[in-house]
């Protein structure tokens, strides 16, 4: 009963480490825009937008990432989802994970829900913040890693494979 009220306690502050971890996992800029109007040699390729004074790629303009007629721009133009990274997008089989792995992909698998999902966010915090409370408690991992160096360290510990 104790062990339940001290998660009780600190489950604001794991609330806060799952917003500061999804921050860390969104793009600069996720904006919308509507497509249905476009002629198909426009949104039948990848487009790039650059800086007219530096003629440098910007953002990227991509057309599998919403449904019903529109494009996402995206900043930086190299961003890529959570679970795209590796070396999560290299894992086929979480389950083999020792157990703190296997968390840890979960844990990316729910933040990279919330990146695209914009309805399920204050749900998924908590259940992430849950999650958060159990890599703490169970496996000893420090909140300020897991904030600011999740992967980096589980694979330091063998819990995620090294893709180096």
């Amino acid at each position: 009963m104790q062990e339940n009220q001290a998660v009780q306690k600190n489950h604001p502050e794991y609330k806060k480490y799952a917003t500061a971890l999804v921050s860390r996992y969104r793009p600069t800029l996720r904006q919308a825009c509507e497509v249905t109007s476009w002629p198909d040699e426009m949104t039948n390729r990848d487009l790039e937008i650059t800086d007219s004074d530096t003629n440098r790629t910007v953002a990227d303009v991509r057309f599998d990432m919403c449904p019903d007629g529109h494009a996402e721009v995206i900043i930086p133009v190299d961003y890529k989802r959570p679970k795209e990274r590796e070396p999560i997008v290299s894992i086929d089989a979480p389950e083999q994970l020792p157990p703190a792995g296997e968390l840890i992909y979960k844990i990316i698998e729910r933040v990279d829900w919330i990146i695209v999902s914009p309805f399920a966010e204050l749900t998924e915090k908590r259940e992430l913040a849950g999650m958060f409370n159990r890599l703490h408690q169970n496996h000893s991992y420090s909140l300020e890693t897991i904030q600011k160096g999740l992967i980096e360290e589980a694979q330091t510990r063998g819990d995620l494979p090294n893709d180096s």
